[in-house]
Protein backbone atom coordinates (compact mmCIF):
# COMPACT_ATOMS: atom_id res chain seq x y z
CA UNK A 1 0.00 0.00 0.00
CA UNK A 2 2.82 2.07 1.06
CA UNK A 3 4.31 1.57 -2.76
CA UNK A 4 1.00 2.74 -4.44
CA UNK A 5 0.55 5.72 -2.21
CA UNK A 6 3.95 7.04 -3.13
CA UNK A 7 3.53 6.25 -6.82
CA UNK A 8 0.58 8.01 -7.13
CA UNK A 9 1.39 11.24 -4.66
CA UNK A 10 4.58 11.39 -7.58
CA UNK A 11 1.77 11.05 -10.85
CA UNK A 12 -0.41 13.21 -9.28
CA UNK A 13 1.30 15.71 -6.91
CA UNK A 14 -1.71 14.45 -4.35
CA UNK A 15 -0.76 14.55 -0.59
CA UNK A 16 -0.51 11.54 1.34
CA UNK A 17 -3.79 12.10 2.70
CA UNK A 18 -5.42 12.94 -0.26
CA UNK A 19 -4.74 9.44 -1.64
CA UNK A 20 -5.08 7.71 1.36
CA UNK A 21 -8.75 9.22 1.48
CA UNK A 22 -8.79 7.98 -2.05
CA UNK A 23 -7.86 4.43 -1.18
CA UNK A 24 -10.62 4.02 1.51
CA UNK A 25 -13.12 4.68 -0.66
CA UNK A 26 -12.38 1.92 -3.30
CA UNK A 27 -11.60 -0.09 0.22
CA UNK A 28 -14.91 0.66 1.43
CA UNK A 29 -16.25 -0.48 -1.86
CA UNK A 30 -14.66 -3.65 -1.73
CA UNK A 31 -16.00 -4.23 1.37
CA UNK A 32 -19.56 -4.27 0.38
CA UNK A 33 -18.77 -6.31 -3.16
CA UNK A 34 -17.31 -9.70 -4.25
CA UNK A 35 -14.23 -7.27 -6.07
CA UNK A 36 -11.01 -7.17 -4.49
CA UNK A 37 -9.36 -4.02 -2.50
CA UNK A 38 -5.44 -5.50 -4.10
CA UNK A 39 -6.36 -5.25 -7.46
CA UNK A 40 -7.86 -1.80 -7.08
CA UNK A 41 -4.61 -0.96 -5.28
CA UNK A 42 -2.22 -2.61 -7.43
CA UNK A 43 -3.98 -1.18 -10.89
CA UNK A 44 -4.92 2.67 -9.68
CA UNK A 45 -1.56 3.88 -10.07
CA UNK A 46 -1.36 2.45 -13.17
CA UNK A 47 -4.26 5.11 -14.28
CA UNK A 48 -2.60 8.09 -12.57
CA UNK A 49 0.47 6.80 -14.56
CA UNK A 50 -1.20 7.54 -17.92
CA UNK A 51 -2.32 11.13 -16.73
CA UNK A 52 -5.87 10.18 -15.37
CA UNK A 53 -6.26 12.41 -11.97
CA UNK A 54 -7.15 11.01 -8.98
CA UNK A 55 -10.49 11.59 -8.76
CA UNK A 56 -11.43 9.94 -12.09
CA UNK A 57 -9.30 7.26 -11.54
CA UNK A 58 -10.87 6.35 -8.46
CA UNK A 59 -14.20 6.33 -9.60
CA UNK A 60 -13.44 4.39 -13.12
CA UNK A 61 -11.73 1.38 -10.56
CA UNK A 62 -15.63 1.47 -8.84
CA UNK A 63 -16.64 2.00 -12.53
CA UNK A 64 -14.89 -1.09 -14.04
CA UNK A 65 -15.37 -3.35 -11.24
CA UNK A 66 -19.81 -2.37 -11.40
CA UNK A 67 -19.36 -3.00 -15.26
CA UNK A 68 -18.12 -6.16 -14.74
CA UNK A 69 -20.72 -7.56 -12.03
CA UNK A 70 -23.59 -5.67 -14.63
CA UNK A 71 -21.62 -8.67 -16.91
CA UNK A 72 -22.48 -11.08 -14.29
CA UNK A 73 -18.91 -11.56 -13.78
CA UNK A 74 -16.70 -11.63 -10.96
CA UNK A 75 -13.41 -10.55 -9.11
CA UNK A 76 -11.11 -12.29 -11.39
CA UNK A 77 -12.90 -11.17 -14.72
CA UNK A 78 -12.40 -7.80 -12.79
CA UNK A 79 -8.63 -8.40 -12.66
CA UNK A 80 -8.32 -8.77 -16.09
CA UNK A 81 -10.03 -5.55 -16.90
CA UNK A 82 -7.59 -4.02 -14.77
CA UNK A 83 -5.06 -4.93 -16.45
CA UNK A 84 -6.37 -4.40 -20.08
CA UNK A 85 -7.65 -1.09 -19.25
CA UNK A 86 -4.93 -0.11 -18.00
CA UNK A 87 -2.55 -0.63 -21.06
CA UNK A 88 -5.38 0.80 -23.67
CA UNK A 89 -4.76 4.06 -21.08
CA UNK A 90 -0.80 4.30 -21.52
CA UNK A 91 -1.69 3.34 -25.65
CA UNK A 92 -3.84 6.12 -25.68
CA UNK A 93 -6.92 4.55 -26.93
CA UNK A 94 -8.87 1.29 -26.48
CA UNK A 95 -6.89 -1.19 -28.41
CA UNK A 96 -8.57 -4.52 -30.13
CA UNK A 97 -6.46 -6.88 -27.76
CA UNK A 98 -7.25 -5.43 -24.94
CA UNK A 99 -10.79 -5.32 -26.83
CA UNK A 100 -10.67 -9.19 -27.23
CA UNK A 101 -8.86 -10.06 -24.03
CA UNK A 102 -12.54 -7.93 -22.31
CA UNK A 103 -14.66 -9.72 -24.34
CA UNK A 104 -13.02 -13.21 -23.56
CA UNK A 105 -13.66 -12.98 -20.01
CA UNK A 106 -17.57 -11.66 -21.18
CA UNK A 107 -17.04 -8.57 -19.32
CA UNK A 108 -18.61 -6.67 -22.79
CA UNK A 109 -22.18 -6.49 -23.20
CA UNK A 110 -24.51 -4.70 -25.94
CA UNK A 111 -25.43 -1.55 -22.94
CA UNK A 112 -21.52 -1.07 -22.55
CA UNK A 113 -20.87 -0.67 -26.43
CA UNK A 114 -23.74 1.41 -26.51
CA UNK A 115 -21.93 3.85 -24.09
CA UNK A 116 -19.08 3.63 -25.97
CA UNK A 117 -20.32 4.74 -29.25
CA UNK A 118 -22.12 7.14 -27.12
CA UNK A 119 -19.40 8.74 -25.36
CA UNK A 120 -17.34 8.60 -28.41
CA UNK A 121 -19.80 10.56 -30.60
CA UNK A 122 -20.36 13.65 -27.56
CA UNK A 123 -16.70 13.45 -27.36
CA UNK A 124 -16.61 13.71 -31.85
CA UNK A 125 -14.31 10.94 -31.99
CA UNK A 126 -17.18 8.79 -33.81
CA UNK A 127 -19.66 10.18 -36.08
CA UNK A 128 -23.35 8.91 -36.23
CA UNK A 129 -24.61 7.68 -39.57
CA UNK A 130 -27.89 6.41 -39.52
CA UNK A 131 -29.70 3.90 -37.27
CA UNK A 132 -27.26 1.87 -35.85
CA UNK A 133 -24.02 2.53 -38.10
CA UNK A 134 -20.95 5.02 -37.18
CA UNK A 135 -18.33 6.69 -39.03
CA UNK A 136 -14.72 5.91 -37.77
CA UNK A 137 -12.29 7.28 -40.11
CA UNK A 138 -13.12 6.53 -43.60
CA UNK A 139 -15.08 3.60 -42.84
CA UNK A 140 -18.84 2.75 -41.61
CA UNK A 141 -19.65 0.27 -38.86
CA UNK A 142 -22.26 -1.09 -37.15
CA UNK A 143 -22.27 -1.59 -33.35
CA UNK A 144 -20.78 -5.11 -33.50
CA UNK A 145 -18.39 -4.27 -36.39
CA UNK A 146 -17.12 -0.83 -34.09
CA UNK A 147 -15.62 -3.02 -31.60
CA UNK A 148 -14.46 -6.14 -33.40
CA UNK A 149 -13.07 -4.39 -36.70
CA UNK A 150 -13.32 -0.50 -36.36
CA UNK A 151 -10.99 -0.19 -32.90
CA UNK A 152 -7.78 0.19 -35.07
CA UNK A 153 -9.39 4.14 -35.99
CA UNK A 154 -8.14 5.25 -32.17
CA UNK A 155 -12.04 6.70 -31.80
CA UNK A 156 -11.93 4.96 -28.05
CA UNK A 157 -9.58 7.40 -26.58
CA UNK A 158 -8.72 7.48 -23.30
CA UNK A 159 -10.67 10.03 -22.70
CA UNK A 160 -13.69 8.12 -23.60
CA UNK A 161 -12.79 5.28 -21.64
CA UNK A 162 -12.63 6.99 -18.91
CA UNK A 163 -15.95 8.70 -19.39
CA UNK A 164 -17.37 5.35 -19.73
CA UNK A 165 -16.53 4.09 -16.45
CA UNK A 166 -16.91 7.34 -14.67
CA UNK A 167 -20.72 6.71 -15.89
CA UNK A 168 -20.57 3.12 -14.66
CA UNK A 169 -18.99 4.33 -11.43
CA UNK A 170 -21.60 7.20 -10.42
CA UNK A 171 -24.69 6.58 -8.57
CA UNK A 172 -26.47 9.38 -9.72
CA UNK A 173 -26.62 7.38 -13.59
CA UNK A 174 -29.13 4.83 -14.74
CA UNK A 175 -26.27 2.57 -15.89
CA UNK A 176 -24.43 3.38 -12.57
CA UNK A 177 -27.00 2.41 -10.42
CA UNK A 178 -28.37 -0.60 -12.18
CA UNK A 179 -24.01 -1.50 -12.21
CA UNK A 180 -23.97 -0.49 -8.45
CA UNK A 181 -26.79 -2.81 -7.41
CA UNK A 182 -25.21 -5.96 -9.30
CA UNK A 183 -21.88 -5.42 -7.36
CA UNK A 184 -22.94 -4.86 -3.84
CA UNK A 185 -26.02 -7.87 -4.13
CA UNK A 186 -23.96 -11.08 -3.56
CA UNK A 187 -26.08 -13.28 -4.95
CA UNK A 188 -24.37 -17.02 -4.26
CA UNK A 189 -22.78 -18.75 -1.85
CA UNK A 190 -19.61 -18.70 -3.85
CA UNK A 191 -19.81 -15.05 -4.14
CA UNK A 192 -20.60 -14.45 -0.46
CA UNK A 193 -17.44 -16.22 0.77
CA UNK A 194 -15.35 -14.18 -1.69
CA UNK A 195 -16.70 -11.04 -0.22
CA UNK A 196 -16.37 -12.26 3.30
CA UNK A 197 -12.56 -13.11 2.42
CA UNK A 198 -12.43 -9.32 0.87
CA UNK A 199 -13.52 -8.03 4.28
CA UNK A 200 -11.52 -10.29 6.59
CA UNK A 201 -8.12 -9.29 4.15
CA UNK A 202 -9.26 -5.33 4.80
CA UNK A 203 -9.46 -6.42 8.43
CA UNK A 204 -5.86 -7.68 8.74
CA UNK A 205 -4.52 -5.06 6.47
CA UNK A 206 -5.66 -2.48 9.08
CA UNK A 207 -4.40 -4.52 11.83
CA UNK A 208 -0.96 -4.51 10.34
CA UNK A 209 -1.02 -0.94 9.75
CA UNK A 210 -1.86 -0.24 13.67
CA UNK A 211 1.03 -2.53 14.55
Amino acid sequence: TMNTIQTIMNSTGASADQVKAKLKTLDDYADKTVYSTADMFNNIYKFTNAGIDLDTATKAMIGIANATADAGQGAQQASMAYYNLAQSLSTGYLTTIDYKSLNLANIVTKDMKQAFADTAIAAGTLKKKGEGLYQAGKKTYNLQQLFSEGLSEQWATADVIMKVFGEYGDETTKLGQRAYKAATEVKTYTAMMESLKATAGTGWKRTWELI
